[in-house]
C-alpha cells in the first residue's frame, strides 16, 4: 500500500512539472518569430503619360538561405507597382537570432522616353531578443551602398522625356538644294539658235566676197 502511494507521489510530481515547462514554453514559442515588412514607393517626374507603366522591383537576399517572403525563388522575390504608388512587400518571417542583409532595386522599364531610377539599396536587418524576454525583435536599417546615412524610405523617382513631334513638310519632303532628282533643266532651246548663227555666217561671207569684188573692179 506504502509503494502505491509513494508511486501516486512521483506519478503527480512528474505530472505537474511537466504542465508547468509546457506552460512556460508555449508562450515563448508563440512571441518567437519576429516579422518585417518593407515599403517601396515609385514616383514619377517630367513628361505626365497617357498610360501608367508597371514597374519590377526586386529584393534580393544577400544570401539565398537568408529568410524571404513566401513565393520567392532562388533568395529573390520581384513584384509589381502600378504609377506612382506605395505597396508593402510582403512580410519576411525571423525565427532565428542574426543579421540579415538584403538589396532592393529597380528593373528598367522599356519606355523610350523614361529615365529609370538605378538607384540600389541595402537592406540591414537586425534580429535580436526582446528586452522583456518575450520573444525576437528585429531592428530595419536602409542605406545606399558605401553610405553611412540611414535613410527613412525606399523610394525610385523614375522620370519621363517631352515627346517632341517629327515636322511635317508642306508638299512632302524637301530636296537638297542642287539634286532635283534629274537631269538639269535648260535655259534655252539650242535648236532654236543655230539657224541665226548659219544666217549671221552667210551675211559675213557675203559682205567679204562683195568686198573683194570691188576690190577687184577698182584695181
Amino acid at each position: 500500500m506504502i509503494m502505491k502511494t509513494g508511486l501516486t507521489r512521483i506519478l503527480a510530481v512528474l505530472f505537474i512539472s511537466i504542465l508547468s515547462l509546457t506552460l512556460l514554453i508555449t508562450p515563448a514559442q508563440a512571441a518567437e518569430a519576429s516579422e518585417v515588412v518593407l515599403q517601396v514607393t515609385v514616383v514619377l517626374t517630367g513628361a505626365e503619360q497617357d498610360d501608367s507603366e508597371d514597374y519590377e522591383i526586386v529584393i534580393k537576399a544577400d544570401d539565398p538561405s537568408y529568410p524571404m517572403q513566401e513565393g520567392s525563388e532562388d533568395g529573390e522575390y520581384k513584384f509589381i507597382i502600378t504609377g506612382e504608388n506605395t505597396a508593402s512587400l510582403p512580410a519576411i518571417r525571423f525565427q532565428d537570432l542574426g543579421v540579415y542583409t538584403y538589396r532592393i532595386y529597380q528593373t528598367p522599364g522599356t519606355n523610350e522616353l523614361g529615365i529609370y531610377d538605378d538607384s540600389e539599396y541595402l537592406i540591414t536587418v537586425y534580429v535580436t531578443n526582446a528586452e522583456d524576454g518575450s520573444g525576437l525583435v528585429s531592428t530595419v536599417i536602409a542605406q545606399k551602398p558605401d553610405d553611412a546615412v540611414k535613410l527613412d524610405e525606399i523610394v525610385f523617382i523614375n522620370e519621363y522625356e517631352i515627346e517632341i513631334p517629327e515636322e511635317e513638310v508642306p508638299g512632302g519632303e524637301a530636296d537638297p538644294p542642287g539634286d532635283e532628282g534629274g537631269d538639269t533643266p535648260k535655259t534655252g532651246d539650242d535648236g532654236f539658235i543655230w539657224p541665226y548663227v548659219l544666217l549671221l555666217i552667210s551675211a559675213g561671207a557675203a559682205i567679204i566676197i562683195l568686198a573683194l569684188s570691188m576690190r577687184k573692179k577698182k584695181v
